[in-house]
C-alpha cells in the first residue's frame, strides 16, 4: 500500500459523491433523487478506482489526471445505463479541465505526450463521430464525447492505451448486444453503448500495458 493511497481514496469518495449530484441535476425532471445508499456506493466505487490508479505508481500529477478520468467514466457509464444520457454538464468540463491539466503537466515536464493526446482525441472521438453520423440509432453524440475524452487522457500515456480502450469498448459492446438479443430484446431496441466504452477506457487506464502485451503475444 502506498502512502498516497489514502488521499486518493478520500478524493475519490468526494469526487464520486459530487458526480452523482451532477448527474441527478441533469436528469431530475425524469428520474427520482438517488438514495443515500446509491450515492454512497457510487462514491465508494470511485474511491476504489482512485486507489487502483494510485497503486500503479508513477508521476503524481499524471496519476491524479488518470484517476479523475476513471471517476468521470464511471459516472457517465452509470448515467447512460440508468437514464440513457451522457451529460454534457460532465463531458464538456472534463474535456476542458483534462486538456488544461495535461498542458500544465507538459509545461512542468511531467511524463505526458501532448501530441499523442491530441491524436487520441481525434482518432477515437473522430472515429465514433463518423459512426454516429452513419448509424445514429446505435451511437450517440454523448458516446462520441466520452470517446474523445478517453482518447485525450489515455493518449497522453501513449496511443497503445487508446487502442486498448477502443478495442475493449467494441468487444464489450458486441458481447453486451449479443446478451441483450439472447434475453429477447429486438434489434430495434436501443442499448446504451456508453457503459461499454467506459469499461474499456477504465480497463485501459488501469491495465493498458499488460493488455497490450497479451494482444501482441497472440500476434506472434
Amino acid at each position: 500500500m502506498k502512502l498516497r493511497d489514502l488521499p486518493f481514496a478520500l478524493a475519490g469518495l468526494a469526487f464520486g459523491w459530487f458526480l452523482v449530484g451532477v448527474v441527478h441535476r441533469t436528469v431530475r425532471a425524469t428520474a427520482p433523487r438517488p438514495s443515500r445508499l446509491e450515492r454512497s456506493l457510487s462514491a465508494m466505487a470511485t474511491g476504489g478506482l482512485f486507489v487502483g490508479v494510485s497503486e500503479l505508481g508513477g508521476d503524481l500529477w499524471v496519476a491524479a489526471i488518470t484517476a479523475a478520468f476513471t471517476g468521470v467514466a464511471l459516472a457517465l457509464a452509470e448515467s447512460d445505463w440508468h437514464h440513457r444520457v451522457i451529460p454534457n454538464a460532465i463531458t464538456y468540463p472534463s474535456l476542458v479541465v483534462s486538456a488544461a491539466a495535461l498542458a500544465g503537466a507538459a509545461v512542468a515536464d511531467r511524463p505526458v505526450d501532448l501530441e499523442a493526446a491530441g491524436l487520441g482525441l481525434l482518432a477515437y472521438g473522430g472515429g465514433l463521430f463518423v459512426v454516429a453520423l452513419i448509424a445514429p440509432r446505435g451511437m450517440g453524440m454523448g458516446d462520441v464525447k466520452l470517446a474523445a475524452l478517453a482518447g485525450l487522457v489515455l493518449g497522453s500515456r501513449g496511443l497503445g492505451a487508446v487502442a486498448v480502450a477502443a478495442g475493449l469498448g467494441v468487444l464489450l459492446g458486441g458481447v453486451g448486444a449479443g446478451v441483450a438479443r439472447a434475453l429477447g430484446q429486438s434489434r430495434k431496441s436501443q442499448i446504451p453503448y456508453g457503459p461499454f466504452l467506459a469499461a474499456g477506457a477504465i480497463a485501459a487506464a488501469l491495465w493498458a500495458h499488460p493488455l497490450e502485451q497479451v494482444y501482441l503475444s497472440r500476434l506472434r
